[in-house]
């Protein structure tokens, strides 16, 4: 299982996708599906709310019971943008 971490060792999260089935609204993070109230892979978040823009995660923390959330944004895969710049002159 990918796990990526940041220079301080904390989990990373990449939001990459908005998917709506129905009424039912899912978050592409690192890869894997994701709707409210799952429990992600990693780092012992729960998607709290989800965005087009960004999801809001939510850890409780064990022994002291206090509630940490992060913000991820929706990054865009860097492959459209490189597909988007390439232009041919003529």
């Amino acid at each position: 299982e990918m796990c990526i971490r940041d220079r301080t060792g904390a989990v990373e999260f990449v939001y990459s996708g908005y998917i709506k089935i129905g009424p039912k609204i899912f978050a592409v993070i690192n890869g894997v599906e994701y709707a409210h109230g799952d429990e992600l892979a990693e780092g012992g978040y729960v998607v709290h709310a989800i965005d087009k823009n960004s999801v809001l995660l939510e850890r409780t923390d064990g022994p002291s019971g206090r509630k940490f959330t992060r913000r991820v944004l929706l990054v865009e895969d860097p492959t459209d943008k490189i597909r988007i710049r390439v232009v041919k002159k003529r």
